[in-house]
């Protein structure tokens, strides 16, 4: 994972799905060095930086690397999500978090987040894209739902 680049987004809403579910959607200047890819299984991963951290004051162009001369107190948190869709047209990228209260990084940061928070993200990644959609299903959980969704519901 060194010195993959890290795209600067930011929050443009969150949505309530269920009392455990929250979608969170992206926008901004991150979209000027950000290339989705059409696999269904694409995920991202988000880089959940501490309060306090300037990270204009980093290395830049930002990539993961650039983190790595921080206090280890102050090294961000890496973690893997499924991207719910993104919208190339209005330059949006929507990811669902299952939040379990005030447990881990990323549930309460989306529940947390409001319209101009800062969110980092690497480049997509994935390998999966079934020639027939249509003939594509899936028994998932919550935290699952956004795959199924891109596998049954989005072109490639």
């Amino acid at each position: 994972m060194a010195g993959r680049p890290v795209h600067t987004f930011e929050v443009v809403r969150n949505e309530q799905l269920t009392p455990h579910l929250i979608r969170v959607v992206l926008g901004g200047k991150g979209f000027d060095t950000f290339i989705p890819n059409q696999f269904t299984d694409a995920y991202v991963k988000i880089v959940f930086v501490n309060h306090g951290v300037d990270v204009g004051a980093l290395q830049q162009p930002l990539t993961l690397d650039s983190f790595t001369a921080l206090p280890a107190e102050q090294q961000p948190t890496v973690r893997t999500f499924t991207v719910r869709s993104v919208a190339t047209e209005r330059r949006e990228i929507a990811i669902d978090f299952v939040v379990h209260g005030q447990h881990g990084v990323a549930g309460p940061w989306a529940a947390a987040a409001v319209p101009g928070t800062p969110a980092y993200l690497t480049s997509p990644n994935g390998a999966y894209a079934p020639r027939d959609r249509r003939r594509t299903g899936g028994f998932a959980g919550q935290r699952n739902w956004p795959g199924v969704h891109r596998g049954r519901w989005t072109r490639g």
